[in-house]
């Protein structure tokens, strides 16, 4: 059997041809004549040389065809071949159109041939009007039996209104195919669930501040603290519930001013707890209070207070190694002290020694995926000279690398540092230069140099900047202005910074997931929490929508899991209490 279009050779023995004349060959058929049989070539041959036979173009039904082929020297001697000619392959794929969502959303497409008489099934590709190779999604397989299912899976996000074509080729016959459209738009904002009231704070009386964080299981940490010390809850299903608060005790009651808490949660599943304590009511014997649990929260160890003052920073590395850094409140010194159990601290080191006739603050410290750890802080002499500094840890803390100036060529006055580290370990921190503009530094040396400051688009008076990290090496900074909140966006690992993605945003929190779809949570009318949504990297937001469910709401906290999925926890100062809410995420891309 042979399907139309296709070819098939054949080879004819003549014995006693003393002439060695050959043989002659002809086509026939039972419903056909001439060309509309096939085609030989050529249409004589010596013996035993091969000759080609070329079914007819198309059939409507199986045709059946003779190939004769006859002594030349004889022509009463012949020999003759029987060959069924099948019509072409015929695809078709189904679904034939569809929508899409972006975000990794899952398809199943099946494609069937008919007359494939090879059996040798598909083969398939994708294509688009916007988009080439795996921007267009991915298929899975690439090649199928007829009849068998593959998976379309959508990009992560595209240019949108977008179209995709999906084809399924006939391997045996790869001028036949046949096509899918796939429209591809932006998966529908998700709703967020009920708020939950996770446990009494005294807001009224200055305390709450919650954080959140969640570990490598998917727990969701929470803590907070109150009059009588730290309370901390945990939810082991995804934010539907969340345990009884356990409270650490510690005396807060000489304590009203600067008592927010800081949690870093390593891969051995310890839970670590920093916050700030007055041992006198006169406010002049600063000290931070570390806890640390090791049974998921049922318990924590009796609060120790290994050094420490009000600007002290919490670093967890995923080992499990501890540092926590501060200024001395007498020298202005930068210290950090170590642990690598979180139990026992080594004696104070100094990171950075003061510098003379200068002041320190803002200090912030993050975190790497390989043990590093990033420090930065503002050093002012005047308040036309000031200095962003930075020093870093490639061994978890242990030690660290002398102080460096990251702001020259900047502007006059630089501070309020903002940083984050990437999944490769490189860091980026974005400050307020001047209240005019906003600059900044990339680190891929774990600290070890930063690039030169480059000027991130924003609006006039920009302040108080915040920086993310997206995929691709994507980089986001918030920022507050005179005319709300501004989002810029670097592709070029902070080269450059493209003009002012959206201006009307919510200011406050940030977060990027896999899909680079981005939420933004801060207050609305009367202190409600809101968020925004942008599933297009930030060129457009969708309407803020409300998820707090009273008025007055403060210190609004956000993280994001692994999947996308966003979990915001705020103080409530009305009944005085701390509440939760998911917003589930629209990515697939886990």
């Amino acid at each position: 059997m042979v399907q139309a279009s296709t070819g098939q050779t054949f080879t004819s023995t003549v014995t006693g041809d003393v002439l060695s004349k050959g043989v002659i060959w002809t086509v026939s058929g039972a419903g056909c004549a001439g060309n509309s049989c096939g085609t030989l070539s050529p249409t004589s041959s010596a013996s035993g040389e091969t000759i080609t036979y070329t079914a007819p173009s198309t059939v409507a039904t199986a045709l059946t065809v003779t190939i004769t082929a006859t002594s030349a020297a004889d022509g009463t001697k012949s020999s003759a071949a029987t060959i069924t000619v099948l019509p072409s392959p015929v695809v078709t794929v189904s679904p034939a159109a569809l929508t899409v969502n972006t975000g990794g959303a899952p398809q199943v497409f099946t494609a069937t041939v008919q007359n494939d008489s090879q059996d040798k099934g598909l083969t398939w590709a994708l294509s688009g009007n916007a988009c080439t190779g795996t921007t267009c999604g991915t298929i899975s397989p690439v090649s199928s039996p007829s009849g068998a299912t593959v998976t379309y899976t959508s990009p992560a996000n595209a240019a949108l209104p977008a179209t995709v074509v999906l084809t399924a080729t006939s391997v045996t016959d790869n001028a036949v195919t046949a096509s899918a459209t796939i429209t591809l738009v932006a998966p529908p904002a998700p709703t967020p669930s009920s708020p939950l009231i996770l446990g009494a704070a005294s807001v009224d009386e200055g305390f709450g501040e919650p954080v959140i964080a969640i570990d490598t299981s998917g727990n969701i940490d929470v803590a907070w603290i109150n009059a009588a010390g730290p309370e901390f809850v945990r939810s082991s299903d995804g934010g539907t519930t969340f345990s009884t608060p356990v409270n650490i005790p510690s005396d807060m009651q000489d304590t009203i001013d600067g008592n927010n808490i800081q949690m870093g949660l390593d891969g051995n599943g310890s839970i670590n707890l920093l916050w700030h304590r007055e041992l006198t009511p006169t406010g002049t014997v600063p000290n931070s209070f570390f806890s640390r649990s090791v049974d998921g929260g049922a318990t924590f160890s009796t609060p120790a207070n290994p050094g420490g003052a009000t600007s002290a920073q919490l670093a967890v590395e995923h080992d499990g190694s501890i540092t926590i850094a501060w200024f001395d409140q007498t020298t202005s010194d930068l210290l950090a002290i170590h642990s690598s159990d979180g139990v026992n601290f080594t004696s104070p080191t100094t990171v950075a020694p003061a510098v003379p006739n200068t002041n320190v603050m803002d200090l912030a410290a993050v975190t790497g995926p390989q043990g590093q750890i990033y420090i930065f802080w503002t050093q002012v002499g005047t308040m036309s000279d000031c200095s962003i500094l930075s020093s870093s840890s490639i061994d978890a803390g242990s030690t660290f690398i002398p102080a460096s100036t990251i702001s020259v060529g900047a502007g006059s006055c630089n501070q309020t540092p903002s940083a984050t580290a990437d999944p490769d370990g490189n860091v980026n921190v974005a400050w307020d230069a001047d209240g005019t503009s906003v600059f900044l530094s990339r680190s891929t040396n774990a600290g070890a140099t930063f690039s030169s400051p480059v000027s991130v688009r924003t609006s006039t008076n920009p302040g108080s900047p915040i920086v993310a990290s997206g995929p691709d090496a994507a980089i986001y900074v918030l920022v507050d202005t005179v005319s709300g909140p501004a989002l810029s966006r670097s592709t070029d690992d902070g080269a450059t910074f493209s003009a002012i993605l959206s201006p009307a945003v919510l200011g406050g929190l940030l977060a990027v997931d896999s899909c680079s779809n981005i939420t933004v949570v801060g207050q609305g009318d009367k202190g409600r929490v809101e968020y925004q949504r942008s599933t297009d990297s930030g060129a457009t937001f969708a309407d803020p929508v409300v998820v707090s469910d009273l008025l007055f709401n403060v210190e609004e906290q956000l993280t994001i899991d692994k999947n996308g999925n966003v979990h915001i926890v705020w103080g409530v100062d009305g009944p005085p209490d701390i509440e939760y809410v998911r917003i589930p995420t629209t990515c697939n891309l886990h």
